[in-house]
């Protein structure tokens, strides 16, 4: 009941603007009348203090319904613009969010896949030391065929093996620049062909610290492996994909050693 009052009441409190301009348009009307009404009401103070207190309350509730109407439209208008601005802006978030996200996204796997791509090269280009391992010089599978005779005298140089396609032009001492291996070997080895992978292995006859090859003039290598044989210190193996080994360039090998040796054999025969 109270509800109902309360609504009653508030729906008149804001008629009352109406209410107003209805009065205002009677007493326009009232005007034609008002001798009449001069005479009729002359006498009757109490009436027209009833009226004039009672148009003076309308005029009084209309001023306030209009201001507090003003401040709920002003209300309503600026919560309208809030709530609009706050959906405008959490759309642009976001949208903002996603794009974002997904550029990041698309970036982080362009760079997984420049990494993989990176991890195969260093892969492919690396040391591989179980090629070593498993070669068939170390197994034993398929023995060098290594060319020895006895040696002459101390004078004459040791002989040089052959084997189809290359040959060992010549080897020689040279000073060494590693102080644990002050021997070094320098031994010039052709071919008759061009050659490409290029793999050969080198015997000689005492232990190698370590060995160096590769082509006159230098160069860039592609997938360059060169070592010692597992489980035989007299042999040296080195191998490449590029360049191609020619006629027109001779390999120079560079082997260091605790005491002097000598090349004694050559084969291809490099898994």
């Amino acid at each position: 009941m109270l509800h109902i009052l309360f609504m009653v009441a508030k729906a008149v409190f804001f008629a009352l603007p109406g209410v107003v301009a209805f009065l205002i348009a009677a007493t326009a009307l009232a005007v034609f009348y008002m001798d009449e009404l001069q005479t009729k009401l002359k006498d009757q103070r109490r009436i027209r203090w009833i009226v004039a207190i009672t148009l003076l309350l309308i005029g009084v509730g209309a001023f306030a319904a209009d201001a507090v109407q003003k401040t709920q439209e002003r209300t309503e208008r600026e919560t309208a613009v809030k709530d609009t601005s706050e959906k405008v802006a959490s759309a642009t978030s976001a949208s903002v969010t996603r794009t974002v996200t997904e550029l990041y996204s698309k970036m982080i796997s362009d760079q997984k896949d420049q990494i993989a791509k990176l991890q195969n090269q260093l892969a492919s280009q690396g040391k591989d030391v179980s090629a070593i391992k498993g070669s068939d010089i170390v197994t034993g599978k398929k023995p060098i065929k290594v060319e020895v005779t006895n040696p002459g005298p101390a004078n004459q140089p040791p002989p040089q093996p052959l084997l189809s396609g290359i040959r060992i032009a010549s080897q020689k001492q040279v000073a060494s620049d590693n102080s644990n291996f002050p021997y070094a070997l320098e031994v010039v080895v052709q071919t008759n062909v061009d050659i490409s992978p290029v793999k050969l292995a080198i015997l000689c006859d005492g232990p190698i610290g370590e060995g160096h090859a590769g082509l006159e003039g230098g160069g860039a290598y592609t997938m360059i492996r060169e070592g010692l044989a597992q489980g035989n210190g007299n042999i040296f193996i080195v191998q490449w994909e590029t360049p191609t080994w020619t006629p027109q360039r001779s390999m120079v090998v560079r082997l260091l050693s605790k005491t002097a040796i000598h090349v004694m054999g050559l084969s291809r025969n490099v898994l």
